[in-house]
C-alpha cells in the first residue's frame, strides 16, 4: 500500500484504476432520486457539512450527494447478488434529524460500508473525525458502528455537474426529467477490510484539511485515504464474504 506523493505544493495519486463503465438499471436511478428528494427537500435530514469541514451544502447539494451515495449502494447490491450472495435490502427509510442508519449493506452477517464517488476519482476517502483509532464509526448519536468491509463505487456522469443548470424551485419532476434523459454507468474498483482500515489509521494515511489534491482540489476536511490501485478487487471481496 502506497502513500500519496507530494510535489508542486500538491498531493498526487499515483496508483489508479481506469474506470470501466457498466450501464446502470433505470430502476436504480428512479428509486435513488425519489429517496434523495425526500431526504433533501421533504421530511428527511442529512447534515449540511462534512465532519471537520467548513463548506456548507445547500439542499440541491445534499440531494446530489445523497443520490450518488444511494446509487452506489444499489449497484454494489446488484453485483453481489449476481454472484449468488444474499444481501440486505438497500435502506430507503427516511430519517429525521439525529437519527442514523446502522450501515449500508449486510452480507452473510458482514457489515459493508459503500463509498460512492465520481468516475474520475481514485481515492477511497473516510473523514478522519468520524473514526476512532480502532476503526469504529463514530456517529452523531451514542451509537457506534463497526464495519467489516469498505467498498468503492464510481458513478458516471459526475452527479454534481448534471444538475448545475437547474434553477429553483427544485421539484421532483424537474430532477426526474434530467435523470430520465441521462445514461448512468458505474464500476466497483475494489474494497478494503476493517483490518486494512486500522493499518491506514495506524500509519497515518491522512490528507489534511486545506491541502491540495492533484493540483486543483482543496480538501475541506481531514481524511484517511486509500488509492484505488491499492484496493482489493471486487472478486476478492466476494470470496471473503463467501468464507
Amino acid at each position: 500500500m502506497s502513500k500519496l506523493i507530494f510535489y508542486d505544493n500538491s498531493y498526487h495519486v499515483e496508483k489508479k484504476k481506469r474506470f470501466s463503465g457498466i450501464l446502470m438499471r433505470k430502476e436504480i436511478i428512479e428509486k435513488s432520486c425519489l429517496f434523495s428528494y425526500k431526504m433533501a427537500f421533504q421530511e428527511g435530514f442529512h447534515r449540511s457539512s462534512r465532519s471537520g469541514g467548513d463548506m456548507r451544502r445547500n439542499q440541491l447539494e445534499i440531494f446530489t450527494n445523497t443520490f450518488q451515495g444511494k446509487i452506489g449502494e444499489f449497484v454494489v447490491k446488484d453485483e453481489l447478488e449476481k454472484r449468488n450472495l444474499n444481501c440486505s435490502e438497500v435502506d430507503l427509510d427516511v430519517f429525521g434529524k439525529g437519527i442514523w442508519d446502522n450501515g449500508d449493506l449486510i452480507v452473510n452477517g458482514k457489515n459493508l460500508n459503500v463509498k460512492s464517488m465520481a468516475f474520475f476519482s481514485n481515492l477511497l476517502l473516510l473523514e478522519k473525525k468520524d473514526w476512532s483509532r480502532e476503526g469504529i464509526y463514530l456517529k452523531d448519536t451514542d451509537n457506534e458502528t463497526k464495519y467489516d468491509y469498505f467498498v468503492a463505487a464510481r458513478i458516471k456522469p459526475n452527479v454534481k455537474e448534471i444538475f448545475t443548470k437547474l434553477s429553483e424551485p427544485y421539484t421532483l419532476e424537474s430532477l426526474t426529467e434530467i435523470i430520465s434523459r441521462t445514461d448512468f454507468y458505474f464500476d466497483i474498483p475494489g474494497a478494503i477490510s476493517a483490518k486494512t482500515l486500522t493499518h491506514v489509521i495506524d500509519c497515518d494515511y491522512i490528507i489534511e484539511k486545506n491541502t491540495i489534491l492533484n493540483g486543483k482540489t482543496i480538501m475541506d476536511a481531514d481524511n484517511y485515504y486509500v488509492q484505488s490501485g491499492d484496493l482489493a478487487s471486487f472478486e476478492i471481496l466476494v470470496k471473503a464474504l463467501c468464507s
